[in-house]
């Protein structure tokens, strides 16, 4: 593949990486969790949606767009198809992450334990009060949505902050700042709150003739 494109493939597919990487687990904090978000999370099971992504480098102020289908199963399983400008795959199913670049023919495999940590990917398909992890903070309304912040008490969580926009019913948005002021932006789109999820579209076989890199 050329070089470019990989490279450009991975810029825009950061979100994603960096979702999954470890940070410091820290004592649970004494705050009170927003009662939005408490409703929200208690009876939520799974999620099905379509996403639009948006990532915008924090030096030259360049976006690079994403598309895809995401699917979620708490505890600790969910899926996210690119779909577009690239396919790649992103799936955890409970035990290990997979990785996988058809164009690349190739998946890279990590223990989900050491992989997801306490951020974001674990922010939705876990169990966990967001409050042991995150500093809460409701922001005003906008866009039609109620927002909340969630910065991490870990003081080197690779992630600086979290927003979350809620309508009535969904999760609507997810907006990222790393710690270098990168900004990820995620839409979700025809969500279906809890439906019942066949179990094999978050299972992974790596296809024949792949390179597996990792475990």
């Amino acid at each position: 593949m050329n070089t470019s494109i990989q490279s450009t493939r991975g810029r825009v597919s950061a979100c994603l990486l960096f979702l999954l990487l470890p940070c410091a687990t820290v004592p649970a904090a004494d705050t009170a969790m927003p009662p939005r978000l408490e409703r929200y999370f208690a009876d939520l099971v799974t999620i099905e949606a379509n996403f639009e992504q948006e990532q915008i480098d924090a030096q030259t102020g360049e976006r690079r767009q994403a598309s895809g289908t995401f699917l979620l199963s708490r505890p600790g399983k969910f899926r996210w198809d690119y779909l577009d400008p690239y396919k790649q795959l992103i799936l955890a199913d409970g035990d290990k992450i997979w990785i996988y670049d058809p164009d690349l023919e190739q998946v890279i495999v990590k223990q989900a334990k050491q992989a997801l940590g306490d951020m974001p990917a674990q922010l939705l398909s876990s169990t966990q009060p967001l409050n042991e992890s995150f500093d809460i903070f409701q922001l005003e309304d906008a866009d039609g949505l109620t927002w909340f912040k969630l910065e991490p008490i870990a003081k080197d969580s690779t992630v600086e902050a979290i927003r979350l926009g809620f309508d009535r019913d969904h999760l609507r948005a997810m907006e990222l700042t790393d710690a270098f002021g990168q900004e990820t932006r995620i839409r979700f789109l025809n969500v279906k709150r809890n439906p019942v999820i066949n179990p094999s579209r978050l299972k992974f076989v790596p296809p024949p003739g792949v390179d597996l890199v990792g475990e």
